[in-house]
């Protein structure tokens, strides 16, 4: 992660690239497509940019995550990026990541 604000509570990576995340592939996380060589997100170089901001609320906080990506081929066989859903599953972690922490923080179970 390559910008975190704590007074505005915001966390994000301007460029991540990974193969995995918490053990799955990038599958679970992304949608990229699929072609003869299988899916996209596993067999191509995902980038991802992702952005979260918690919100206080008066009986708690929202937690809010943007998240873009693009794969490209790790073969050089094409120049061009190509554009990555989201499945959800990675802001559905972020938030209860953060659920957990703010219990932590609390003291609460």
């Amino acid at each position: 992660m390559d910008t975190y604000v704590a007074g505005e509570r915001r966390i994000g990576s301007s460029a991540w690239r990974t193969r995995r995340i918490a053990g799955r592939s990038m599958s679970h996380w992304v949608d990229c497509g699929r072609g003869l060589g299988g899916v996209y997100a596993n067999t191509h170089r995902v980038t991802l940019v992702i952005g979260s901001v918690v919100e206080p609320e008066a009986d708690g906080s929202l937690v809010y995550t943007r998240l873009e990506g693009t794969a490209r081929s790790v073969d050089g066989a094409s120049a061009h990026d190509l554009r990555c859903t989201t499945t959800g599953e990675l802001e559905l972690l972020i938030t209860r990541t953060v659920g957990q922490l703010a219990q932590m923080e609390a003291g609460t179970p």
